[in-house]
């Protein structure tokens, strides 16, 4: 169905009570979000894969995360923040496709916080890692304690 909301502009949809014709207004812009651009899931994704009629109707535009709102967020603490970005830089030039989200920036800002002399940045980022492989750890620096 959405294959043919994107190809002619209308889709059939039995279940509307008065007009079963879904048109597409002229302005409308349809923006979808992946984290595997379509070609399925992987060991940290688990997704299906889109066929390539259906991929051939969108452009991929990659976004990355954003220095500033990372900044504006845990920029309290600069020696994590900037442990952080060296642990994704460092990552993605082994080429381990794990995540260093903000999200898993959160726990360690959060320990840190809560107890900086327990919650080393070394403890932190040991605990932001736990979920990698040893191999990974070990190519990014990452000191199991």
């Amino acid at each position: 169905g959405l294959n043919a909301l994107l190809e002619d502009g209308v889709m059939q949809l039995p279940q509307r009570i008065r007009d079963a014709l879904l048109r597409l207004h002229e302005t409308t812009i349809i923006i979808v979000a992946d984290n595997t651009m379509g070609r399925g899931g992987d060991e940290n994704y688990v997704r299906q894969k889109m066929d390539h009629s259906f991929l051939s109707r969108f452009s991929e535009v990659h976004v990355g995360y954003d220095a500033d709102l990372e900044k504006g967020r845990f920029g309290d603490d600069m020696p994590w923040l900037e442990a952080c970005w060296k642990l994704r830089t460092d990552a993605a030039a082994s080429g381990i496709r794990e995540p260093v989200c903000p999200r898993k920036m959160a726990l360690g800002w959060a320990l840190r916080r809560a107890d900086g002399d327990k919650w080393t940045i070394e403890r932190c980022l040991d605990r932001v890692t736990a979920g990698w492989d040893a191999q990974s750890r070990e190519q990014c620096g990452i000191v199991a304690h």
